[in-house]
């Protein structure tokens, strides 16, 4: 690379670092924490590799973003899963790099989950806040897998997986949809069936007050 001719032969590493997480969309403040680089060889940096300088804009905040929808909150789970494999199995050696792990799970977590709303940025910001307690490991009631969730949670609660997973299946017949979500939790035959009997019921009602009110004459 053009912007690494005049590195010293040490700090190569790192520069190969930040231009792998310039590679994968990361802001120019992630880049530059986590691997010391300055914001001018970053931009140099993201030139060649993007043609451009890194998009300008706020880093993720907010917590709420990895809880909900479920889905969100199911891939929040799977990568931090992934994330702290690679960090054992680097903690192994004797040289651990962060950075490096990051990189590493990020890139394995989209072969498996391409159109992930967590790109570099959110999956950076969620592994610095798992330290902090402002999100916590919960173990799920019914399959016992390992998600993210709110911290002091009294009362045990399912993982996303089986929220997701339950919310296919019509509350009434039991049956498999996939069009159904946590808000229309029963099946088009059911609600059609639904239907039918109300009409029924207001039609015998109806019958019923007319022959009261209006009984035939014999």
């Amino acid at each position: 690379m053009c912007a690494m001719t005049n590195i010293r032969p040490r700090d190569i590493p790192k520069y190969e670092i930040a231009a792998q997480l310039i590679a994968l969309g990361a802001r120019s403040t992630i880049v530059g924490s986590s691997t010391g680089v300055s914001i001018a060889h970053i931009h140099a940096l993201s030139k060649e590799i993007t043609g451009r300088i890194p998009v300008a804009g706020h880093l993720p905040t907010s917590t709420k973003f990895y809880l909900s929808p479920a889905l969100n909150n199911y891939h929040s789970s799977v990568f931090l899963s992934i994330y702290e494999y690679y960090l054992n199995v680097s903690g192994l050696g004797e040289d651990v790099s962060l950075p490096k792990c990051l990189i590493d799970s990020f890139i394995y977590f989209r072969s498996l989950v391409p159109q992930s709303p967590i790109n570099i940025n959110r999956a950076w910001f969620l592994t610095r806040i798992i330290n902090s307690n402002e999100l916590i490991k919960t173990t799920c009631k019914d399959c016992c897998s390992i998600f993210l969730s709110e911290p002091y949670l009294v009362e045990k609660k399912q993982c996303p997986a089986c929220e997701l997973r339950k919310s296919f299946y019509c509350t009434n017949c039991g049956h498999k949809y996939p069009e159904l979500r946590s808000t229309n939790t029963i099946c088009k035959s059911c609600r059609q069936k639904q239907r039918l009997m109300q009409r029924k019921k207001k039609s015998m009602s109806m019958s019923y007050t007319c022959s009261v009110y209006h009984p035939r004459e014999r």
